[in-house]
């Protein structure tokens, strides 16, 4: 039987409301494949959520009005949106929506560079949870591989961060938000 090299993962999952990062030891075994956990790191009070509400706070901030006036909720939800679409733009427009329809809120501009200045401490919060890793092991500053697991992770500046600890390791993110699943899936076929 053919054994692969051994290989190095780290895998960063940030979800909803907590971030984990993991170094994985992954060696193939035929048609069989063999993981071991060997470090661990994390957050549960850090996930993706925590960006909308910094991309939320920073357009009430450009916006200038009383928060009172604004539907929180639908703000809420509409700066989750614009979040994955700062992935792919340099810039965004996020309509206020209003807790009164007699209420003329005009619309907000930001601009990547504004989002990731004002999320600055959640960046630096992901930073220490992958440097965490590499105090515990100092294999995993030379990962083969980095596997960006959430929503979250589209966001260029991850990939940045990742980078700038890790190197040149392959970075993927084939459809973050549903990793978990497919991990899952592929886990209880074997």
């Amino acid at each position: 039987q053919e054994h692969q090299k051994i290989r190095r993962l780290v895998v960063l999952d940030i979800g909803g409301g907590t971030t984990d990062a993991s170094l994985l030891s992954f060696e193939a075994l035929g048609e069989k494949h063999a993981y071991g956990v060997l470090a661990t790191s994390g957050d549960n009070q850090l996930g993706g959520s925590d960006f909308d509400k910094a991309l939320a706070d920073l357009v009430l901030s450009k916006a200038g009005v009383d928060p009172e006036k604004v539907d929180l909720r639908r703000l809420m939800l509409e700066c989750e949106s614009k979040k994955r679409a700062l992935s792919n733009a340099d810039r965004i427009v996020v309509e206020l929506p209003s807790l009164q329809d007699t209420d003329d809120l005009d619309p907000v501009e930001i601009t990547r560079s504004m989002f990731e200045e004002s999320s600055k401490p959640l960046h630096d919060s992901i930073r220490r949870i992958l440097e965490d890793l590499v105090d515990q092991r100092q294999d995993a500053k030379n990962p083969d591989v980095i596997l960006l697991i959430g929503g979250a992770c589209a966001m260029p500046s991850v990939r940045d961060i990742c980078k700038s600890i890790f190197g040149e390791a392959s970075i993927r993110t084939n459809e973050p938000e549903r990793s978990i699943a497919r991990g899952a899936g592929r886990i209880a076929s074997d």
